[in-house]
């Protein structure tokens, strides 16, 4: 019975981390607060992300994993705390986690917001449109 209800879990987070990845990625697209300039031909922060990541990380690759952070937080504030919970078992600190042992588990923000940003930053490094294929084809650089 053990392996269903882990696959159970499992799946409740992966469907979860997406959905927030997908509305993350959507308002990540709506905002144009770019760093890289007008002449780059990148017109909004999402395009920016994925072109770092299939590219080269710029200076600012901290305000935009800054950036990504604060899109999540209040996806993962409406959660129920079984969401997050199912979320956190995904994490390392989640699969250290012993039923028998740990009576109550200490459920870390920063595990579970890591792991939906990882799941946004590995659909940066597939996403692929004329304005990134055409930035990365130039070999550009974002700090203009």
């Amino acid at each position: 019975m053990l392996k269903y209800e882990s696959q159970i879990v499992t799946y409740l987070a992966e469907k979860i981390s997406k959905e927030i990845s997908g509305k993350c990625i959507k308002d990540l697209q709506e905002s144009k607060n770019t760093l890289s300039g007008p002449d780059t031909g990148l017109i909004n922060t999402w395009d920016e992300i994925c072109a770092q990541i299939q590219g080269e990380y710029s200076f600012h690759w901290d305000t935009y994993e800054d950036t990504v952070e604060l899109f999540i937080q209040p996806y993962l504030e409406k959660l129920n705390p079984y969401e997050r919970f199912a979320i956190w078992l995904q994490t390392d600190e989640g699969m250290r986690y012993d039923e028998d042992e740990d009576k109550e588990p200490e459920i870390y923000s920063f595990a579970v917001l890591r792991y939906v940003k990882g799941h946004i930053f590995q659909q940066a490094g597939k996403w692929s449109n004329q304005r990134i294929r055409k930035y990365l084809e130039r070999g550009g650089e974002l700090d203009m």
